[in-house]
């Protein structure tokens, strides 16, 4: 009787052990980040891209159309990763990446198939200044691949401004990748 109490006890110690340990914690998030910032053809009178035509990216192989490039990991070598992905149909779609002086902001909503909006902001590094999309003109978001916790996408916005400085109006486009996100 004592042997088998003793058996039952340390089966179920074990049990609880195993049961614990076997939730392993998540994968970090992770994103990499295309951007192009340019002369818009539909600036306002009175602005002007005052920034030179240039590229930053997220991740040593930038992602595309048809590559999702490399992405970096929260966490690792210094770089930042958050994001929500979660939905079904139309998905609501968060995130925030930061590595070295490139940092990028999105915040909207997202179908499965055509073309979504968002809020987009981004540090660039090249004018030292935040550039964003300004209140009322969102960026346009058409997703490459998008699944609870992940997204892959082309963005463009038509206007892309800095708030300290209003007569600055330029235009941006490029890719995003998100994944291992809260859903």
């Amino acid at each position: 009787m004592m042997l088998r109490t003793l058996t039952l006890v340390t089966t179920s110690v074990l049990a609880l052990a195993a049961s614990s340990c076997s939730g392993s914690a998540p994968p970090p998030a992770q994103g990499s980040l295309y951007i192009h910032i340019a002369s818009s053809s539909s600036t306002p009178a009175g602005k002007t891209c005052n920034i030179p035509a240039h590229n930053a990216q997220i991740g040593t192989q930038a992602p595309g159309q048809t590559d999702p490039g490399t992405r970096v990991e929260d966490g690792n070598s210094g770089a930042y990763v958050r994001c929500t992905v979660k939905g079904s149909s139309t998905f609501t779609v968060t995130g925030t990446m930061r590595k070295g002086s490139v940092s990028f902001q999105l915040n909207g909503k997202v179908p499965k198939t055509g073309d979504g909006t968002a809020s987009i902001s981004s540090y660039d590094p090249n004018s030292a200044t935040t550039l964003s999309s300004p209140n009322g003109t969102e960026c346009t978001v058409t997703p490459i691949q998008l699944a609870g916790g992940r997204i892959w996408a082309h963005f463009e916005c038509p206007g892309f401004t800095n708030p300290s400085s209003p007569s600055t109006y330029c235009k941006a486009d490029g890719f995003f990748v998100f994944e291992n996100c809260d859903q």
